[in-house]
């Protein structure tokens, strides 16, 4: 008799987190997509969790605004990128929705952005523009070994900034999260975890390259910062982090540079470089009081 998908997924990720001292952490994307889907699903039929258009509604009256920082303290001891990695997943989310569609009655899920945990409380830190889809998709996170939160608001946001804060239901759970850096410059060596192309939890590596101020036509400017370290799509709200573990920034959005006699539809082979920008310290700072 065949085990039915869902106790595979149980089964799968009890496995991984129960590996042998000095065992890479093994993810199976799809056993944790299917897990997320099914949790979020139950969760989204009792309406416990904040639906896109609510949030977007809540981006919109917070804007400007500060609240408490709560206290962090980070991840332990970090001797080198393999600890760093382990350290700190455990503070890196994936965040995604889920909807019905007119076919069936079960809940499908669309990919996953990237957010990490600003408190044990449950605060949650992620790009403004994660925040964009159907309005009536239902919004949650997961964790790394499977555990599915509901997001219950939205607290603060700096969307010209692409930066906001939301708070998780954690049932009374407490959890690991990641502080701010005192400081941050170019050249700095820095680490990416994300979820690019629903390649979850993901590290790369790089430097930062550079700070820029970027102007609108209304006559605004956003300051951002540029990295090395590769992400895609998926890695929005990644925590960028220095050699201790903590964050000097957040991804955000790509560029991509082409030759001169390219357009923007050109083949691979023309493209140069890929800017990759993200939501300086100073930003994220922004959203909590001083």
């Amino acid at each position: 008799m065949p085990i039915p998908s869902f106790a595979v997924v149980v089964c799968f990720l009890a496995w991984t987190l129960c590996l042998p001292a000095g065992e890479p952490l093994v993810f199976d994307d799809d056993a944790l997509g299917e897990m997320f889907s099914k949790k979020l699903g139950t969760i989204a039929q009792n309406g416990d969790s904040l639906d896109i258009q609510s949030a977007v509604a809540e981006l919109d009256a917070t804007a400007g605004k500060r609240i408490p920082l709560p206290r962090c303290d980070g991840p332990g001891p970090i001797t080198d990128i393999a600890s760093l990695y382990t350290q700190c997943v455990p503070a890196v989310v994936a965040i995604g929705s889920v909807y019905k569609c007119e076919k069936c009655s079960d809940w499908h899920q669309e990919g996953f952005a990237t957010g990490w945990i600003v408190s044990e409380e449950g605060l949650v830190m992620t790009n403004a523009h994660v925040f964009e889809g159907d309005e009536k998709e239902v919004l949650g996170v997961i964790t790394h070994d499977g555990r599915v939160f509901p997001i219950k608001e939205v607290l603060a946001a700096d969307k010209s900034g692409d930066a906001a804060v939301f708070r998780i239901a954690t049932e009374g759970a407490s959890l690991p999260c990641l502080k701010f850096a005192d400081s941050a410059a170019p050249g700095e060596e820095v680490t990416v975890i994300s979820h690019p192309s629903g390649r979850l939890f993901s590290l790369t590596s790089g430097k930062i390259s550079r700070f820029h101020r970027q102007h609108t036509e209304e006559g605004e400017s956003t300051t951002w910062m540029s990295v090395t370290a590769d992400f895609a799509v998926g890695s929005s709200g990644g925590p960028v982090l220095n050699a201790q573990g903590e964050v000097v920034g957040m991804v955000s959005s790509t560029l991509t540079a082409y030759s001169e006699e390219s357009a923007d539809t050109s083949p691979a082979s023309d493209v140069q470089m890929v800017f990759k920008d993200c939501v300086p310290l100073a930003v994220l700072r922004g959203l909590f009081e001083p």
